[in-house]
């Protein structure tokens, strides 16, 4: 069984001068909301998830089931004050979440609106450089002293130099380097990753994606993907039926989910869920309803 556990550090000085670290938490707890949150800060917000997140959306109260988004492991969301944010945590596979945050001011001193669009941005945590971070901040604990408050805020300096040296793949998407790497250290498979996961629905070329994330055509073609190795479209193709589980879960119809992950109607959805997992979608949720307990 997993072991439950909650850790946090709280700063005394709170009213300080900006940029100030405020709070860094840590849990693993049993999930306890089956309907969305909506959640709203007045301060800086650095949201963290070590295993899978179910589905966010960012901005007014989702209307249509598109608008959710797959919150992927080891991601860091950052949120400016004032951003309003949705979580939806039915398509878990999982009875616990790992996740951590911290809440901060004087994030505009150091420019972070940049990285941001519509009060939000993400950053794929390649070599967990943020998550070691905020583990180490958050098991601070409730130790307040003036020694702990100079560690707390040098760890909290180094997140926001990680944050500054993340390579930008597109708008407000990033990917973290591990510490020491530059963005010329990158690869093409760290880049077109989190493209094609943050484009699910589009039906794009090769060239295309290419030219989005400005590498060659040639070089992009000969890349090789996850651990099937599989080709730029194979593994897109595969990142759209995980996804399509994912829905499945949360309720969703074959007619729903073909356009949302890039699909053109439930049959080809249908037969590509196939070809990647060896059975049809009703397989599938019988399957997992029958290794359900109760």
């Amino acid at each position: 069984m997993q072991r439950t556990f909650k850790n946090a550090w709280v700063n005394p000085d709170i009213y300080l001068t900006t940029p100030r670290l405020l709070m860094a938490w840590e849990g693993c707890y049993a999930i306890r909301y089956p309907k969305p949150t909506h959640y709203q800060q007045r301060v800086w917000v650095l949201d963290y998830t070590f295993g899978e997140g179910g589905h966010y959306c960012v901005g007014d109260k989702p209307v249509n089931q598109q608008d959710w988004q797959l919150r992927k492991a080891c991601t860091a969301h950052l949120y400016a004050p004032g951003a309003i944010y949705w979580e939806d945590h039915k398509s878990l596979s999982m009875s616990h979440m790992h996740v951590a945050h911290i809440t901060f001011t004087g994030g505009e001193i150091v420019h972070l609106e940049r990285y941001c669009k519509k009060g939000f941005a993400s950053f794929l945590d390649t070599g967990n450089r943020v998550g070691s971070l905020l583990h180490r901040m958050a098991n601070l604990g409730g130790q307040r002293s003036e020694k702990q408050v100079h560690k707390a805020t040098s760890l909290f300096y180094s997140l926001l130099q990680a944050l500054e040296e993340s390579c930008i793949v597109f708008s407000n998407h990033h990917v973290l380097l591990p510490e020491g790497q530059t963005e010329e250290h990158t690869t093409p498979l760290e880049r077109v990753v989190s493209y094609m996961e943050s484009h699910l629905e589009q039906r794009v070329s090769l060239a295309s994606v290419a030219d989005k994330i400005g590498i060659s055509t040639s070089t992009l073609a000969h890349a090789r993907f996850g651990e099937h190795n599989d080709p730029p479209m194979s593994y897109w193709n595969r990142l759209r039926v995980e996804h399509s589980k994912a829905l499945l879960m949360r309720g969703w119809r074959l007619k729903q989910i073909a356009p949302a992950v890039g699909f053109c109607d439930p049959y080809h959805l249908s037969k590509t869920f196939k070809q990647y997992t060896g059975m049809s979608p009703s397989d599938y949720m019988s399957s997992i309803h029958q290794a359900t307990p109760g």
